[in-house]
């Protein structure tokens, strides 16, 4: 028969330890009491110790350990694992086989007439390993498998089974059996059994590393007069040894060796912000480390100071134990950002930013399902820790390490520092689109998202070249900063206008580079106290301004940030931002007069705009009777809303657009509202649009009074429509024979 195949031990993550120089958690000690008293009993016993212990907490290394000393003293080994068999029939044979295996290959370890005698009982086994290789488990009846066999088969030369300690001498046969807890349920009965009755046999130590309390559910469920499973094993084991929990040291030395073997790119001592966090159970401390090693793909891209080694250690300690918490909660952009404000300010604030940690962890975790108050309390332990580091990172900074594999960046700091090293050896050569394509390829990223990171890192980066300058106590250590600077703005207008392309509809440009470049533009604008520093402050400004010129299509975010009807971002005394904002609005007003002439062209574009909070550019701009779409337009415009007696479009945007103004006038929202209402010409041009068509009875209704109280605030007449003053009912039915 083939000899059954035991699973190798492999170098791995969750090995268990091999010798005393695995030993991190101090298991030898334990091992040898094992071993002691699997070896030191009177001959005649046969002997049953259980190793117990919880998932994980290193049962298979104590048996490995016992392995080793049993080696050296030459002892006979079995070492069986009953979880890979799902039935008896798998079961026995195997056992038997694997028995008869190990003592024919200790034969050869035996001097003398012992070694002969134990052949010569070897040669009458022959018979039954040629009748197991004959067993087919589908084709015999049950009766005569399992159990039976397994009786039959010991029963075989039983006089000689009980010589085996005679043939050994002063060796045992210590046979181990592993995750007895992770066997089929229906056969760890049938085991337990077998040990106490069939293999009761002189020599023989059984040393079972297992789970009590899952065996004892086991036994319990698999028949009731066994009563409390744990009672019963007491009738089975002789000797039950409870594994002690690992030190807190212990548990520190095997992460750090653990992490030393398997993720070397984790900083000598980093773990000691986190040692306290750290699972007591060794496999899932292992398993903890496991999940580092995938860490290794984006530590490299990264440089030194980019990471924050103790958030991102005890981030993945919540992804390992609570994958579907921390996935929740680590996505949530704003409790970062608020989370690191509210740490800010003393004691005070500390005590704030706890209070927000554990309501924002009990509700994420309420709605994972955690119902356990102990891990919902190690949660919040986890989470407050990481957050203890926002006083040296940004809320985003922050979240970036926790997701630090699920989203890393485009364009590490690394990478961009070495694709600014490629591009200055050779500026006019270098290919940037190319360097793109093969970034977003290499990093599974979109190339709209690589041209983004690179736009901002290249702003950031340039504004700490002025940050350094500004440092510096001299003009030569101004000189390399400010050289830095000119070489950047170099490189953005190549990205920007060659890459990004502007002018085109399909521009890479986003609202969010231009927030970027004006950021970079307006932080060191009044710094103009020495040459050099003019002679940036006008690149930057023509920069700008060659910016907007090309992206047509962003007048609205240029606007928004530019906005010529508010003086917030101005600084009292600093013209050149002033200045800066009228020349950038005097190109970007036009353009915008324009685009909203052709939306009111476009349906629902005043109704887009009325919300509150909405669109405050184009309320801006259509409120002020002295806006360039009023003032410089103003032919264009009233010629445009002639057009809406014959354009339901435009006929319904002004409709909207004279029941808005109503609103505002009448709840005094806006003062340019009421300024606008007194050019007679504009509102005139607007009434006669917006009741260029019959209007349905509540759409009437909403404007009955508007001519009534315009006559009386500034006595401007408007002109009534034919169908003005018919009862509602001929003018519903007007309406209907028209649509019929």
């Amino acid at each position: 028969m083939k000899k059954a195949e035991q699973p190798e031990r492999r170098e791995g993550f969750d090995s268990a330890g091999g010798g005393q120089e695995d030993d991190k958690l101090n298991r030898w000690p334990f091992a040898k009491e094992i071993y002691g008293i699997a070896t030191t009993c009177p001959k005649e016993w046969s002997v049953r110790i259980g190793v117990y212990g919880d998932w994980g907490s290193g049962k298979s290394t104590v048996l490995n350990f016992v392995k080793v000393l049993a080696k050296k003293g030459k002892h006979l080994i079995v070492c069986f694992n009953p979880w890979q068999y799902q039935s008896t029939e798998e079961l026995w044979p195997a056992f038997v086989q694997e028995l008869y295996t190990q003592i024919q290959s200790h034969v050869g370890s035996l001097p003398g007439k012992k070694g002969v005698a134990l052949k010569q009982f070897l040669s009458g086994c022959t018979t039954i390993l040629k009748e197991l290789a004959t067993l087919d488990p589908r084709a015999e009846k049950a009766s005569n498998l399992g159990l039976p066999l397994l009786k039959k088969y010991t029963q075989f030369g039983s006089k000689d089974v009980q010589n085996i300690p005679t043939f050994l001498g002063d060796s045992k046969v210590l046979i181990l059996i592993d995750d007895l807890d992770r066997a089929d349920p229906s056969i760890v009965p049938q085991i337990l059994f077998a040990l106490k009755e069939i293999l009761d046999m002189p020599g023989f130590s059984f040393i079972c590393a297992f789970d009590p309390e899952v065996v004892g559910v086991v036994l319990g469920e698999y028949h009731p007069g066994f009563g409390n499973g744990l009672k019963f094993l007491e009738k089975i084991i002789d000797y039950p040894r409870w594994l002690p929990p690992p030190s807190r040291e212990n548990i520190l030395r095997l992460a750090r060796s653990d992490i030393e073997k398997f993720c070397e790119f984790v900083p000598t001592g980093a773990l000691d912000e986190v040692k306290d966090l750290l699972p007591e159970n060794p496999r899932a401390l292992r398993q903890y480390v496991r999940h580092l090693t995938l860490l290794r793909p984006q530590i490299i891209r990264h440089h030194d100071y980019e990471l924050n080694w103790p958030a991102i250690l005890a981030a993945d300690l919540l992804k390992v134990e609570y994958p579907k918490f921390s996935f929740d909660f680590f996505t949530q952009a704003d409790f970062w950002k608020e989370a690191a404000f509210a740490g800010w300010g003393g004691k005070k604030s500390e005590d704030k930013q706890e209070i927000f940690i554990a309501e924002k962890v009990k509700e994420v975790a309420n709605k994972a399902g955690v119902k356990d108050e102990t891990i919902t309390q190690r949660l919040i332990r986890i989470t407050s820790r990481i957050c203890s580091f926002s006083k040296a990172l940004t809320g985003e900074d922050l979240r970036y390490q926790t997701l630090l594999a699920e989203e890393p960046h485009a364009v590490t700091w690394k990478e961009f520092d070495q694709f600014l090293a490629e591009w200055r050896k050779r500026p006019d050569q270098f290919d940037i689109p190319e360097w793109m394509r093969n970034q977003a390829l290499s990093q599974d990223q979109s190339v709209e998202r690589v041209f983004g990171e690179l736009f901002e890192s290249i702003t950031h980066r340039r504004l700490q070249s002025f940050d350094k300058a500004a440092e510096g106590i001299s003009k030569q250590a101004m000189k390399g900063p400010l050289t830095d600077a000119k070489d950047l703005l170099i490189l953005l207008q190549k990205l920007t206008f060659d890459v990004g392309q502007p002018e085109s509809v399909h521009t890479l440009i986003t609202a969010e580079q231009f927030a970027q470049a004006t950021n970079m533009v307006r932080h060191y604008i009044h710094f103009k106290n020495t040459p050099e520093y003019r002679e940036c402050r006008e690149a930057e400004s023509a920069y700008l301004l060659r910016f907007v010129e090309a992206w047509k299509s962003g007048a609205q975010r240029i606007l928004k940030d530019f906005n010529p009807w508010s003086q917030d971002f101005l600084e009292p005394g600093v013209k050149a931002k002033e200045e800066l904002c009228n020349a950038i609005v005097k190109i970007v007003l036009p353009r915008f007069t324009q685009s909203l002439l052709d939306r009111f062209r476009q349906l629902d574009f005043v109704r887009s705009i009325i919300p509150e909070g909405a669109a405050s550019e184009e309320k801006q701009v259509l409120f002020d009777p002295n806006s360039h779409f009023w003032k410089k337009r103003r032919s264009d415009v009233l010629s445009l809303f002639k057009e809406a007696k014959t354009n339901s479009v435009i006929h319904e945007n002004l409709y909207q657009f004279i029941s808005m103004l109503g609103f505002h006038w009448k709840e005094r929202l806006d003062k340019n509202v009421e300024a606008l209402l007194q050019d007679k010409e504009i509102v005139s041009a607007i009434w006669d649009g917006a009741v260029a068509s019959r209007l349905n009875p509540r759409a009437f209704g909403s404007l009955k009074d508007f001519p009534d109280r315009l006559k009386a605030d500034f006595n401007i007449e408007l002109s009534r429509p034919d169908w003005w003053n018919l009862p509602n009912e001929a003018r519903e039915n007007i309406e209907a024979n028209e649509r019929v």
